[in-house]
């Protein structure tokens, strides 16, 4: 959707679907429509589909408000400055979200490859001494590397359930704010 200085821009009712009779539930259920067909997350980050998901936000944003509502019914124009605000807000909070979210799942990685890598130092180690130990005439004695092994193996896990559990967090509250948005609420074969 695009509005230009004068506030003026495409029709929001034609957008959404919805005749300029409809009434504050009619243009909730056509946006959340929208947004289930136009999300971007929902479509691989179609660029196509970002940019009518935009239109769909936009269009909702001036007509769940009164005053903008008024103002384009009587106009044909509307407060540009707050319709755009209004639409980055929301993509700012969600942006938000999934940077904190990459940075979280990032560490979560690092210490489950660090975990991995004492485990496999261990179980290398433990093998090797195993080998040489049995491969001796006069017999030996091998040591296992229990301390590596454990400490290894714990890490690695609590690390993969950490990013996992960041992985259904960062999607719950994506969720949350699209259902405070739209009072919809994408479920989780949704949203990826």
């Amino acid at each position: 959707m695009s509005i230009d200085m004068e506030g003026r821009m495409e029709n929001p009712y034609e957008i959404l679907g919805v005749p300029p009779t409809a009434n504050a539930e009619e243009i909730k259920a056509a946006y959340r429509r929208a947004a289930k067909e136009t999300h971007p997350d929902l479509h691989d980050g179609s660029a196509e589909r970002a940019a009518e998901f935009r239109a769909a936000t936009d269009a909702y944003a001036i007509l769940s408000d009164p005053a903008q509502r008024r103002r384009f019914d009587e106009t044909g124009s509307v407060d540009s400055g707050q319709v755009l605000s209004t639409r980055a807000e929301i993509f700012a909070v969600i942006q938000h979200v999934r940077s904190v979210a990459a940075g979280a799942k990032g560490a979560a990685r690092w210490a489950a490859f660090k975990g991995a890598l004492w485990l496999a130092a261990g179980v290398l180690i433990t093998g090797a001494s195993y080998s040489a130990a049995s491969s001796s005439p006069e017999g030996g004695t091998y040591f296992v590397m229990w301390g590596a092994i454990l400490f290894g193996g714990l890490q690695a896990i609590r690390a993969l359930v950490a990013y996992v559990s960041i992985t259904v967090r960062a999607r719950s509250i994506e969720r949350g704010i699209w259902s405070v948005v739209t009072n919809y609420d994408f479920g989780p074969q949704e949203l990826g």
